[in-house]
């Protein structure tokens, strides 16, 4: 299960229906997408059956020792992202959330990074606690080797050894891929340009992996398996999406550089009767939430604002294009 730490910008939405606010640490809310029942009911379908034919007898308990794996699969995921949560707050960022998800999860952090360092250091925190765990599983794996608590064990370590070696991978939106970008950034000195190298980065992963089984079978002669076929397309499906929206909204992001959001605005005119309703945008907002604000309402005008709440303009994606295409 892929993780993502992702920039946000201030305020906490109210979580839809089908996610579960299960309690709250450190001002963080913990939130279970009820997608995760699919993911428990399909480890314990495949896990109590094995747990039947190693203890005999069990019955309705193998199903319960099933369930309480998927259970310990997600903890383990939590953990991963709790380790991303705090480092974030290490660098001073707020954390409104961390959301369990059929896809694994993801911490919500407001603000972006200051410097690639803080960028690259938030994200390897949640795979090296996975990687960690799984090793620590395994060692135990080694001493326990019978019984319930063994299968257990095992599944500790696929978890949480899948979790963090996966999220290696140099691909948005994985934490692989937020390395790369701190690397790059830090040798090109624009977040927007190490975004993008990410990027080109994960296309490219995306396309190894659908290469994968063709080399499996060109290495061994075997054939690599219907499970290969699909898990190698899913992530590069998931990969090349998320890579080609990256780098999208970054090429916009390094277009936008240099443009004072203030100059883009126009002015208020007295009587033109804005409605209460009209989105706030902060005068010193950064471009990461410029961007996010104006592309989640694209058609609509949003109020500039200073910090004491004075008016300063009225800006839409429209005058960003403008400006963008008279540069």
């Amino acid at each position: 299960m892929p993780a993502a730490v992702s920039a946000d910008v201030p305020g906490v939405s109210v979580p839809p229906p089908w996610v579960l606010r299960v309690g709250r640490v450190s001002g963080t809310d913990i939130q279970v997408s009820a997608s995760c029942l699919v993911v428990v009911a399909l480890i314990a379908l495949a896990f109590a059956p094995r747990v039947d034919a190693l203890v005999p007898g069990l019955v309705a308990r193998a199903w319960v020792v099933g369930v309480g794996v998927g259970v310990l699969v997600y903890l383990a995921a939590l953990v991963h992202e709790a380790a991303h949560a705090l480092v974030a707050r290490r660098h001073g960022r707020l954390v409104p959330s961390i959301r369990l998800t059929a896809a694994g999860g993801r911490t919500h952090v407001v603000g972006e990074s200051e410097g690639p360092r803080e960028e690259g250091v938030t994200a390897v925190a949640g795979p090296a606690v996975s990687v960690v765990l799984g090793l620590s599983a395994l060692a135990l794996r080694l001493v326990v080797t019978e019984g319930v608590p063994a299968l257990v064990l095992e599944a500790l370590v696929v978890a949480n050894l899948l979790i963090g070696l996966l999220d290696l991978l140099p691909a948005p939106p994985l934490d692989g891929g937020r390395m790369v970008r701190a690397l790059a950034w830090s040798v090109v000195g624009s977040r927007a340009r190490g975004s993008i190298v990410a990027a080109w980065t994960g296309r490219g992963v995306a396309v190894v992996l659908l290469l994968v089984p063709v080399l499996v079978t060109a290495v061994t002669g075997a054939d690599p398996g219907l499970s290969l076929w699909v898990g190698c397309v899913g992530v590069a499906a998931l990969v090349w999406v998320a890579s080609s929206a990256e780098l999208g909204f970054n090429q916009l992001r390094l277009g936008f550089e240099g443009v004072a959001l203030a100059t883009l605005a126009r002015p208020v005119v007295p009587g033109d009767g804005l409605a209460p309703s009209t989105p706030r945008l902060a005068a010193d907002a950064t471009v990461d939430e410029v961007l996010v604000t104006l592309l989640r309402r694209p058609g609509d005008d949003h109020l500039l604002v200073d910090a004491d709440g004075t008016p300063r303009g009225l800006v839409s994606s429209a005058d960003v294009d403008r400006a963008l295409a008279g540069r």
